[in-house]
């Protein structure tokens, strides 16, 4: 039942996740074609600084209510709890950004004409996605994937319609695509309501905010607070260094290099999450999930590779000439989320012994190798820096989560086991450098990949960097396939 649903939700997350991601790419050309290099390179700055918000309006609450979902029978009274909270939490927050908004602007955006407006649509915005999460949040732990993924597609599509009218129409840069994004999560929070309004209620209860505020504050929100400055940090290395020009490049690069978070990481995780607590006790519960890392290596260097060269035809669609080298910082980004993924599975101990320290420590170490790696780095090869420093930094930290993980809940997915799946992507995309893709004609150069992808798949089944447990299986499914094929065919003969 619970691998039932597990693919269920995964299936769904998965193909609605695509719906999302696509209409996220088409607010991409949108942006860089009304906003010059410079102001797309300060418009990340400003997206990096929402992130920051949000772990701190948000008090990770949302996350604390994924881990203790199933440890309380009433579900609504927790969801209830949680907005309770937030909403006072809340309010806190907005009237101490009204009193202090023109300071934060000083020193965040210095010289911007628009940083105290910048710093009001940032904070509206961010308090409206803390209480937007809680409902992704009590939707995904139900397994109720459709509804939790629809939020999503609800708030991007809202997006792009305002998009088309403060960006576009009325050529309101900045303020106009901020404008788009608080005024989509104004609907959609508005519909959730109506949608919940019989079972909305003040409720308020030590024993569950308590257990919520502590894990989400000491094991997710700090936890996430550094993997902002792991994630983030560098854009201001390069705003520092090199200039607003060369964050843009990076972003651009950057946003193609997460493209897997949607086509595999983030729908994966949203399945695995509930999964991974409700099967962790259970007698085979290893077996289980060590066959789900198994099918997460094999689908993930694949997105790795396909992500990585397609990712040169990727941005000339959606930017101008002007970002033409961001291709390059691709596959670093990807190969770093992709580790950043199989983190859920190596931090599983971490998090069911609740080691508060430990998960700190982890991403801290990770972030302060950042800082040092972007410090050498950027100022002798720029962005290639930052996006290398990046893939470092993720690997240290994949190398810590492992270590210190199978301590307190021991599986056999080792670092080795996570790589050797990768070997076939390093010799075909070393093939795609040398014979320069890259410089050939769009439609000449998406034909050749193809190959290449051909090539991979062959390497992987032919030289066992598949498990044969999944060869078996795809053999079986062809013969099947074939064999009926053969079936259909006698009878039209015979016929």
């Amino acid at each position: 039942m619970k691998n039932s649903l597990m693919v269920k939700t995964g299936g769904v997350y998965l193909g609605l996740s695509m719906v999302s991601n696509f209409i996220n790419l088409l607010l991409t050309p949108i942006y860089t074609n009304n906003l010059t290099l410079v102001e797309y390179g300060s418009y990340s700055i400003i997206t990096s600084y929402q992130s920051l918000f949000s772990i701190f309006i948000a008090l990770g609450i949302f996350s604390g209510m994924k881990r203790f979902f199933n440890e309380y029978d009433d579900k609504n009274r927790l969801k209830n709890i949680a907005l309770t909270f937030s909403f006072i939490w809340g309010a806190v927050i907005y009237a101490l950004s009204l009193i202090f908004a023109g300071r934060l602007a000083s020193v965040m955006f210095a010289a911007e004409a628009h940083g105290v407006e910048y710093i009001g649509y940032i904070v509206i915005s961010t308090l409206l996605l803390c209480i937007i999460s809680i409902y992704t949040a009590y939707y995904s732990m139900q397994y109720k994937a459709l509804k939790a993924s629809l939020i999503e597609i609800a708030k991007l599509g809202l997006t792009l319609a305002f998009a088309l009218l403060f960006v576009v129409a009325k050529d309101g840069g900045i303020i106009g695509i901020l404008k788009s994004q608080c005024l989509s999560y104004i609907i959609v929070l508005s519909i959730l309501f109506l949608a919940d309004y019989r079972h909305i209620r003040i409720e308020w209860g030590k024993g569950e905010l308590k257990d919520m505020l502590s894990y989400g504050i000491g094991m997710a929100g700090a936890s996430d607070f550094l993997e902002w400055l792991l994630t983030l940090v560098d854009r201001y290395f390069l705003k520092a260094i090199m200039g607003y020009a060369t964050v843009a490049v990076y972003s651009i690069g950057y946003k193609v290099g997460m493209l897997i978070m949607p086509f595999l990481v983030t729908p994966f995780i949203n399945a695995l999450i509930p999964y991974k607590y409700s099967v962790y006790k259970d007698k085979d519960g290893k077996r289980k999930l060590e066959e789900l890392f198994d099918l997460y290596n094999i689908v993930g260097w694949f997105a790795v590779l396909g992500i990585s060269i397609y990712a040169n035809i990727t941005i000339k669609i959606l930017a101008t000439d002007d970002y033409s080298q961001a291709f390059m910082i691709v596959p670093f980004i990807v190969m770093a989320y992709l580790l950043d993924g199989s983190c859920e599975f190596y931090s599983l101990g971490i998090h069911i012994e609740k080691k508060v320290f430990l998960n700190l420590a982890i991403p801290g170490v990770a972030t302060l190798l950042n800082i040092m790696l972007n410090l050498a780095l950027i100022p002798r090869i720029g962005a290639y820096g930052a996006a290398i420093s990046t893939l470092i930094s993720y690997f240290a930290m994949t190398i810590m989560y492992y270590f210190g993980g199978r301590v307190y809940y021991r599986m056999e997915i080792g670092v080795g086991r996570f790589f050797k799946a990768g070997i076939p992507f390093f010799a075909v995309y070393t093939l795609y450098l040398f014979f320069e893709f890259h410089r050939m004609d769009m439609l000449l150069e998406f034909f050749y990949n193809l190959m290449l992808v051909t090539l991979y798949l062959f390497i992987s089944f032919a030289f066992g960097f598949v498990p044969k447990s999944y060869t078996v299986i795809l053999s079986s499914i062809i013969k099947d396939k074939l064999g009926k094929r053969e079936a259909v065919e006698d009878e039209d003969r015979s016929l």
